[in-house]
């Protein structure tokens, strides 16, 4: 379900459990659709653990529609980010704080520069960032442990989401494998019991 969040109804910080309203052009079952929104899009709830909320991208949930206290709701099971393809879509993103060490000049210099192949460069050429003015090399290894670490956080709180472990316990895991931590839980779930707080 491609969708886009629109608005919190309900989370519980201990264990990240959470029901967001999201808004969405795709084919929504009618038990679903909220009929008091108005706008051009459809607008639905999901349920599940650590939801995305950020309203600058858009999500692709994966999940099933499982009949709730309130009429249909999509039960979330895991879920992508859909980075912007757009160069207006990607100044949004970086200059949305998403990143750290990037703010609004940085962004609009980075676009200005790499246009819709910005996320290529990232990934693939990120020496090519130095070229901007003010980024210099300690910058730029902010900006790109930033960059990859939020990919990871959210691959791991997905992945972690059915054991209904914490914010508290996932940083901690986080902390302790860096971007080897979803590997770590999944093929070397023992590894788990030398951070503290698990046993």
């Amino acid at each position: 379900m491609r969708c886009r969040y629109d608005r919190e109804i309900y989370s519980n910080p201990e264990n990240g459990y959470c029901i967001f309203q999201y808004l969405t052009e795709e084919q929504v079952p009618e038990g679903a659709k909220n009929s008091f929104y108005k706008g051009n899009k459809t607008a639905f709830v999901a349920v599940g653990y650590h939801l995305p909320d950020g309203g600058v991208l858009e999500y692709e949930l994966n999940g099933a529609w499982a009949k709730g206290r309130n009429g249909l709701q999509f039960a979330v099971e895991y879920y992508d980010d859909i980075l912007p393809d757009t160069e207006d879509g990607i100044y949004q993103y970086l200059s949305s704080g998403a990143v750290k060490g990037i703010g609004p000049k940085t962004a609009e210099a980075i676009v200005n520069q790499f246009g819709t192949h910005t996320f290529e460069i990232f990934d693939t050429e990120p020496e090519k960032i130095l070229s901007i003015k003010g980024i210099t090399e300690k910058k730029l290894s902010v900006i790109l442990t930033s960059y990859q670490e939020a990919h990871s956080r959210r691959e791991l709180t997905m992945f972690l989401a059915p054991y209904q472990l914490g914010p508290g316990k996932i940083a901690k895991v986080q902390a302790a494998y860096g971007d080897r931590a979803l590997e770590v839980v999944r093929s070397e779930t023992y590894e788990l019991c030398k951070v503290q707080g698990f046993s």
